[in-house]
């Protein structure tokens, strides 16, 4: 084989750190290395989550830890003050009054990102070929060509041959079938900037969620002046908490290292809180702080009354909060804790626990906690939560909810309930077929079956050896895997991996490897 070839399914995040990371580890001899990126050209390189949209869809990190490099710590800051002018063109921003602290819109950073698929696309030489295919692949089937293993078919009729496949596709759609030619169920919130001409002023709203794609789609219909009731729905009555003062910590005892010297097999959730407020003293030792307890927030849910929560975590967020910094530091050690609890307590996290955690892991900007408590005080929306029913008839909708007294009639539905950890309820048409072929296959706890080294697995627990996945699909084995950190972390481990094994192919090595989490 003189040249290898790679088709990478999905341009956003974690597929530019797998081909960045691949092409810094890359060693050439005889054999080239082609690198063909499918995805369909008004999102590539951004995805979903950093297209062009909104300026109110802000990110929930600071600018100074944004990167797509572990090794270029700042570099989307540095991108940004290298680009102001060009930014501060397309933008309504005052770029005198940003810094390394602000959140700002996602869509800068999908700029950055592009631009950063544009410097690898430079790196083409004799032995390397890296280059966009703008469309979206639809199938990849096996190829029964000895020098090839897999056709990637795109939605515009075209084939490509393959040895490797990368999934990326990122984070896709929950189906929901009863109701996708009903206008007035709109199953996507994305592009927010669109909702405003899918939903009239007046009309009544019902936002199903309340993470961030639900707080993004309820700040673009008041900043674009809608006048009717909003309804935000969670079944667990959860709400994001809003991120404190305090800098980065480096966690002594709920990191790989320490959990790896010390638990050899299987760590269980009280080992995981014992080792929770050892962090906590570890961290007092380096930093005074105001104690605030967890557990107490934890408890908080289900929200009774949002106004009071926000509230409170607005004056909690004024200080330093430990607990935050211990959480975000755990993203380096996540995959090896969830590895090492057992089955019985993976399933218990996933039902009891699990939407809670998210409510205080994923926590959101001062600026959009404050807009939506202005939202609640001025009575244009209201919060509700617990089991509830949607009923549809000619006039309008009717939904029911735990928390309230009577039905309320609806004009529009909007569901922002995230990319669905079934792929059973996906909208991803790719995926399902190659469940079907048994390419890959279901994994109990989301996404799909994969190895340590990203490898799927198909329905019969066969490795394929040539088919990697990343991003969302992975979730069911790494758990976390939607933070900025932990996708360009895997993306670059991924990397490293294919590396090893493009250099092992050339030497007549076996081509399976281990490269330590």
């Amino acid at each position: 084989m003189n040249t290898m070839t790679i088709g990478i399914i999905g341009s956003g995040l974690s597929s530019l750190s797998f081909v960045n990371s691949l092409t810094k580890n890359l060693q050439f001899n005889k054999t080239k290395l082609e690198i063909i990126v499918f995805d369909d050209k008004e999102s590539f390189g951004r995805g979903m989550a950093y297209s062009i949209d909104s300026e109110s869809n802000i990110l929930n990190t600071k600018a100074r830890y944004l990167t797509y490099d572990s090794s270029k710590k700042g570099d989307f800051y540095h991108w940004l003050t290298e680009n102001k002018d060009q930014i501060q063109r397309e933008y309504k921003l005052d770029l005198n009054e940003i810094n390394k602290d602000s959140f700002l819109p996602r869509s800068i950073f999908g700029k950055y990102l592009v631009s950063k698929w544009n410097e690898l696309f430079e790196l083409s030489s004799k032995n390397l070929k890296i280059h966009p295919y703008f469309n979206k692949a639809n199938h990849i089937k096996p190829h029964d060509n000895n020098n090839y293993n897999y056709l990637v078919e795109t939605e515009n009729g075209f084939s490509f041959k393959v040895h490797n496949v990368i999934l990326a596709t990122g984070t896709s759609n929950r189906c929901f079938d009863k109701y996708n030619n009903n206008s007035n169920f709109i199953t996507t919130p994305y592009k927010t900037n669109c909702l405003p001409f899918r939903i009239k002023k007046n009309e009544k709203v019902l936002i199903m969620g309340s993470r961030l794609s639900a707080i993004d789609s309820i700040i673009a219909l008041k900043e674009a002046g809608h006048q009717g009731q909003i309804y935000m729905h969670c079944i667990a009555g959860t709400f994001p908490t809003v991120r404190g003062q305090q800098q980065t910590y480096t966690n002594k005892y709920l990191c790989k290292d320490y959990i790896s010297k010390n638990f050899q097999n299987v760590l269980t959730t009280q080992d995981i809180i014992n080792l929770y407020h050892k962090e906590l003293g570890a961290y007092f030792e380096q930093n005074a702080f105001e104690f605030e307890d967890i557990i107490e927030i934890y408890n908080k849910f289900p929200i009774v009354n949002l106004q009071e929560f926000i509230k409170n975590e607005l004056i909690a967020s004024k200080k330093d909060r430990p607990w935050q910094a211990i959480l975000y530091d755990t993203n380096r050690s996540l995959s090896k804790v969830w590895n090492k609890l057992s089955k019985s307590d993976k399933k218990n996290f996933l039902h009891n626990h699990f939407n809670k955690f998210m409510g205080i892991r994923v926590s959101i900007p001062r600026k959009n906690a404050e807009k939506i408590l202005n939202y609640l005080s001025d009575g244009g929306l209201t919060y509700t939560s617990g089991q509830y029913e949607l009923e549809e008839n000619k006039s309008a909708i009717t939904f029911k909810a735990e928390s309230i007294n009577k039905p309320i009639q609806i004009d529009k539905v909007v569901f922002c309930t995230g990319s669905p950890a079934n792929l059973a309820e996906s909208d991803s048409l790719l995926i399902k077929k190659l469940i079907k072929q048994n390419l890959i296959s279901n994994n109990e706890f989301g996404g799909i079956e994969v190895t340590e080294n990203y490898n799927v697995i198909n329905a019969n627990c066969d490795v394929n050896q040539n088919i990697f996945a990343l991003g969302e699909l992975i979730r069911g084995k790494f758990l976390f895997v939607s933070a900025i950190d932990l996708i360009y972390s895997h993306g670059e481990r991924c990397g490293k991996i294919f590396a090893t094994r493009f250099l092992n192919e050339k030497n007549g090595l076996q081509p399976t490897v281990i490269i330590n989490n």
